[in-house]
């Protein structure tokens, strides 16, 4: 179905390109990726080579509980790779029979679109490597520019918003991300008491549009210090998020093997985090564009269905922890851009791609459920 829509996309979006046979770890790998019904019998009944057709019968599994949306999905072999792709890193089955018998989310990954109450809008996953070198080429301030564009999807792939206020709250989580009179930890830290705030103004359907348009003044002020909680949460956002996936587990298992898992913990990552910064002079204004980013592609704060406001920011304050832990434990010995790259795409492709703001968040809200006024006693880190 070709749907055709004006979006609103990142100011990259229309120049950017898979690197496909180049790439260092193929978006198709390590992580799950579904059918419908009706791409996995396409497929089956694909006329095709007669090697490429033992291929195919090989590819796919069903799912456990199968439904139309997710029927089947790519059976990854014993190293974690697609058996559809080429030594080469290229795609076995879009090589021999072109782009438009491949399934939508190898098609159309790492972009993403869905429509909103007034403009279609699309961007690109943090989970793919290329997505992150492109935007540490981004100095400035992330622009967003509108465009008229068509997409070849099912239907039910252009997941609706409907949120009244969804562009409005955006608008101003934005807006704190991209502050850069502030410390980016205080931005996150602002930007959480707005998430709040907005949920408490939701609750309440007659407070909402008049508080939204009143343009909100957001809270600058230094939360309480408290290091001891907030490096506790970061090993337990770190420990348990990085089991989830292959990829993610070796990076989590190294970032863990250098700061410590017990005592010591806090000094080793300030020790550590210290060494990053020096190597990569730009890392704030990385991670500046990658969390922006990120908000825009998984509209947040509207990110899952069943996903409260406030768990949302927690989840995405979670995310900002495990980015620092694996910049201190796995990056603070390197320079080479492609390693920092590389890293934050594996976190991203976890973050992106799994239930994370599910998890993530009941960690941390497990973690501080006797703590009062725990979120103004989480240090900038």
């Amino acid at each position: 179905m070709t749907q055709t829509h004006k979006y609103l996309m990142p100011e990259y979006y229309p120049d950017f390109l898979c690197k496909c046979g180049a790439c260092r770890s193929c978006c198709c790998n390590h992580f799950k990726i579904t059918l419908s019904v009706d791409e996995y019998y396409a497929l089956l009944g694909l006329e095709c080579s007669p090697a490429l057709k033992r291929r195919l019968d090989c590819a796919f599994c069903l799912e456990d509980e199968p439904c139309h949306e997710k029927y089947a999905s790519i059976n990854h072999n014993f190293l974690g790779l697609c058996p559809l792709q080429n030594e080469d890193g290229y795609c076995g089955l879009q090589r021999e029979k072109g782009e438009k018998v491949l399934t939508s989310v190898c098609r159309y990954y790492p972009r993403s679109q869905r429509i909103t109450p007034d403009i279609g809008e699309c961007a690109c996953s943090c989970g793919c490597e290329g997505v992150i070198e492109t935007l540490m080429q981004l100095h400035h301030p992330m622009r967003f520019l509108q465009q008229t564009l068509s997409f070849d999807l099912p239907e039910e792939d252009f997941h609706p918003v409907q949120h009244p206020g969804y562009h409005d709250l955006r608008k101003m989580f934005l807006a704190l991300l991209q502050n850069r009179k502030h410390r980016l930890s205080l931005r996150m830290i602002a930007l959480l008491r707005m998430v709040f705030e907005a949920e408490k103004r939701c609750a309440r359907e007659d407070d909402f549009p008049p508080w939204i348009s009143s343009q909100p003044v957001p809270d600058w002020n230094e939360p309480m210090s408290d290091s001891g909680l907030s490096f506790s949460l970061m090993q337990t956002v770190l420990s348990h998020i990085s089991r989830d996936s292959r990829i993610m587990n070796e990076y989590g298992t190294r970032a863990l093997s250098n700061l410590g898992e017990n005592d010591g913990f806090s000094e080793r990552y300030e020790e550590c985090f210290n060494k990053f910064s020096e190597n990569y002079s730009d890392w704030e204004i990385w991670f500046e564009q990658i969390l922006v980013n990120h908000v825009f592609y998984s509209a947040f704060p509207f990110v899952r269905e069943g996903v409260s406001l406030k768990r949302a920011g927690i989840a995405l304050y979670a995310a900002y922890l495990l980015m620092k832990a694996l910049a201190a434990g796995c990056l603070s010995d390197n320079t080479d851009g492609a390693a920092f790259a590389d890293c934050m795409a594996a976190a991203y492709c976890q973050i992106e791609n799994s239930n994370f703001y599910q998890r993530a968040s009941a960690l941390i809200l497990q973690e501080t459920k006797e703590i009062p006024d725990y979120m103004e006693r989480l240090i900038a880190l």
